[in-house]
């Protein structure tokens, strides 16, 4: 998270997700991606967590239920979000 000075105080202003395992990755998101994250706790679905994005009035209502399934795929593909059961293996490497 990167801040700056906006009227007198300190205001978050970019947002950077990395990871390093398995793969060094960085992917620049919108503020509201980390609340996202958060709901992504396996008790919703990818439609519901899409209806409740258009909700809170992080996504705007043009953004369909593909488009955002698209965007869960990019976080899910860079290593960001975890599916249950289909985790990387531990760095170790033992299987």
């Amino acid at each position: 998270m990167i801040h700056r000075v906006e009227q007198g105080s300190l205001t978050p202003t970019s947002f950077t997700l990395q990871i390093g395992y398995p793969f060094r990755m960085e992917c620049r998101v919108h503020p509201w991606t980390v609340a996202l994250l958060e709901a992504c706790d396996g008790s919703k679905t990818g439609l519901e967590l899409h209806e409740m994005c258009q909700r809170e009035g992080w996504i705007v209502s043009t953004v369909t239920a593909g488009e955002f399934a698209h965007f869960l795929g990019t976080l899910v593909s860079g290593g960001f979000l975890e599916v249950k059961g289909f985790e990387p293996p531990s760095a170790g490497g033992g299987g």
